[in-house]
């Protein structure tokens, strides 16, 4: 019964949460894009979590290995995360998917099922990171044209999940990405590189 109740909270969580980010089943990415972004090895200090600056707090270190990132919130609780980094033009991104985090921590709603999540990744220099989840009012606006043929599920509360193929998305990435609306700058995460 427990196990019942869990999926269910999870479930309910995942569909109110839905309408904040945009979930797809599938990956946003096709193997020939994918690139070995070695520049974000190594440890990370957190100074903006989700568009709050957080640089006084006492943060763990994110850790960024080849195919994982291991995040901390405010309260150094533990969520961990597959990554795959891909190019398009000169545009980077991670696909992130949730990987059994340690603790249920202030990300954890994002590692409960598992879904792929786009963020813009934009490296200034060697020491600073930005990661930009993609704009859920942009693609829920009802006049958005740009969005009116993929692919989705929609939920009684408006919310949904996509299922778009990763060469749908390769396709509609490749068409919008001028359009700056399309990430949400307000929700970034910024990073400073402590150790390599």
């Amino acid at each position: 019964m427990k196990k019942w109740t869990k999926l269910a909270v999870s479930m309910a969580l995942l569909l109110y949460l839905s309408s904040c980010v945009i979930w797809s089943v599938n990956k946003f990415y096709t193997k020939n894009l994918v690139i070995n972004l070695k520049e974000l090895r190594g440890k990370w200090k957190l100074f903006v979590a989700m568009g709050d600056k957080v640089e006084d707090k006492s943060i763990n270190y994110w850790v960024f290995k080849k195919d994982k990132i291991y995040s901390f919130d405010k309260k150094n609780r533990r969520s961990d995360f597959k990554v795959t980094y891909f190019k398009i033009g000169d545009t980077t991104f991670a696909d992130v998917i949730g990987s059994s985090p340690k603790k249920e921590n202030a990300f954890w709603i994002f590692t409960v099922v598992p879904m792929h999540i786009l963020l813009k990744v934009e490296l200034a220099g060697k020491d600073q990171v930005t990661l930009t989840p993609m704009n859920y009012k942009w693609f829920y606006e009802k006049d958005n044209a740009k969005v009116k043929d993929l692919p989705y599920i929609k939920h009684e509360d408006n919310s949904r999940i996509y299922t778009c193929t990763p060469e749908q998305w390769v396709a509609f990435l490749k068409e919008n990405l001028s359009d700056p609306e399309m990430f949400n700058s307000k929700h970034k995460f910024m990073l400073k590189r402590v150790v390599k």
